[in-house]
């Protein structure tokens, strides 16, 4: 079924980031603001396995889209 120009596919939520993922480019990871703020989401600038120290915010890794 084609989508007319008025539907738009629907968007995935981000995934939370945790340890031990495997993240591939352009991937999308969400991240709490803090109480009440929502959430950061980040893209994924480096494919990469997650570990301590590759969690956003960081540049090597990521990208800051936005907050929802």
């Amino acid at each position: 079924m084609a989508l007319s120009l008025v539907e738009a596919a629907p968007v995935p939520a981000p995934r939370i980031w945790s340890v031990g993922v495997h993240w591939t480019k352009h991937s999308q990871s969400a991240v709490s603001a803090g109480k009440g703020k929502g959430v950061d989401v980040w893209e994924c600038v480096r494919e990469h396995d997650s570990t301590p120290g590759t969690q956003p915010p960081n540049a090597v890794y990521w990208r800051h889209v936005g907050r929802r």
